[in-house]
């Protein structure tokens, strides 16, 4: 829309959790509905720059057609590709990348940010900027500021995973034996117990998700979940806990490729191949907005005059033997405006995991999907914002949703 844009990114690369943790897959696309979805296939509801994307990813072949996820669809990706489209997209639209750096300090000037100082290699250097989006899922500009955030409930988050690819899986064998469904079935989750007996080990998810790659000879592994054995919270915001994640996630993985090597039909010659270059994080920082998404909000399907992002994406808690999930049935919620707004700052937004919603809300909000078009939206708002001088609290967040249909985003 015509406006400079810096992104700073302390990767190496775009994309986030969904390259670094090798989440796998852009979930939250589509409908859920009980046996509705067998039959009538997927019905996508998210769009706007999630068709862009979606494209250009088709385009390179680094998207698997929809897979069934139980009451819905995922579509898998190729991290790699990923990472090029991703890039592309941003040089062509005149964005300047700013890899390797992190958030040290903010500068405020009452509920403005007039600077951020950011850390490389080199030393410090700082970004001035009339906007600022904060999408780093972990809240840290907010945090940076002495912004208003909590830490899921009561500082109780999600369980960290780390994620991995199986190669040298013989696909046919592998799929006819598992089924269509990417979760897990009974009898699966009955091998995954008598192999923790037979191994004398702790193989802490029975209910596990695998997903087809794009590549031949390939499956997504979705299946660690790291816990302390005490029971204490993993806060990976916490340098201790979050090398105690990465160690324990990758021993996991270890763990649990061993037994689709043993127990699983069709993974005879398998080993583990692209694996996630972080621990898959759910859950840190949320910051205080203008309005928490209520968990009720999800359950309800609660729709909003500023809403700017549609969501049927199940609350899937990840903690213990067996992720929580709770279904909505062929309906929506929307994610308002109003949520992206935090306390304290007049030119900052926040988009993605960092967003306000109490737990279980943040449990179904945060998945791919609806990240990007809450890019989408903040982008639209900062655009806005500029172009009538006013700062974040005092837009109409109906004039963005408009404004996000005018750019397909389809939310009525």
């Amino acid at each position: 829309l015509g406006y400079s844009v810096i992104i700073a990114e302390r990767n190496g690369f775009p994309g986030g959790q969904a390259v670094g943790g090798l989440s796998a897959t852009i979930c939250g696309l589509y409908l859920t509905n009980e046996d509705w979805s067998r039959k009538n296939g997927p019905v996508q509801i998210v769009h706007g720059f999630l068709d862009r994307f979606k494209e250009k990813m088709k385009n390179r072949v680094g998207l698997t057609e929809p897979q069934l996820y139980g009451n819905t669809y995922v579509d898998a990706h190729e991290p790699f590709v990923w990472k090029c489209v991703a890039e592309e997209m941003l040089k062509d639209a005149g964005v300047t990348i700013m890899y390797h750096v992190t958030v040290a300090e903010v500068v405020k000037n009452g509920n403005l940010i007039e600077e951020v100082i950011l850390l490389s290699d080199i030393g410090y250097f700082r970004i001035r900027a009339k906007r600022y989006i904060d999408a780093s899922g972990d809240a840290v500009l907010i945090a940076a500021g002495n912004g208003a955030f909590r830490c899921g409930q009561n500082g109780v988050v999600q369980n960290p995973s780390f994620i991995f690819k199986l190669g040298g899986v013989d696909c046919d064998q592998f799929w006819n034996y598992y089924g269509e469904n990417t979760i897990c079935h009974d009898e699966f989750t009955e091998r995954l117990y008598e192999a923790e007996k037979s191994y004398g080990i702790s193989l802490p998810r029975k209910k596990i998700w695998v997903f087809k790659c794009v590549n031949d000879h390939e499956i997504y592994v979705n299946a660690t979940s790291v816990s302390r054995s005490d029971g204490k919270n993993i806060n990976c915001l916490l340098p201790e806990d979050c090398s105690y994640a990465e160690i324990n996630g990758r021993k996991q993985a270890i763990d649990y490729a061993e037994f689709f090597k043993d127990y699983i039909p069709g993974c005879e010659n398998s080993h583990i191949g692209e694996h996630a270059s972080q621990i898959g994080v759910r859950q840190t920082r949320s910051a205080e907005c203008m309005y928490t998404l209520k968990n009720e909000d999800v359950e309800k399907c609660v729709k909003f005059e500023d809403g700017v992002v549609k969501s049927s994406w199940p609350i899937e808690l990840h903690r213990g033997e067996k992720p929580k999930l709770f279904w909505l049935t062929n309906d929506y919620y929307e994610i308002p405006y109003r949520a992206m707004v935090p306390k304290g700052f007049s030119n900052v937004l926040v988009a993605g995991r960092c967003i306000d919603a109490e737990h279980e809300a943040l449990a179904s909000c945060r998945v791919t999907a609806q990240c990007f078009e809450m890019g989408h939206a903040a982008g639209i708002a900062a655009a806005v914002s500029l172009g009538d001088g006013k700062l974040f609290p005092s837009l109409d967040g109906t004039e963005i949703r408009r404004q996000l249909n005018l750019d397909g985003a389809q939310l009525d």
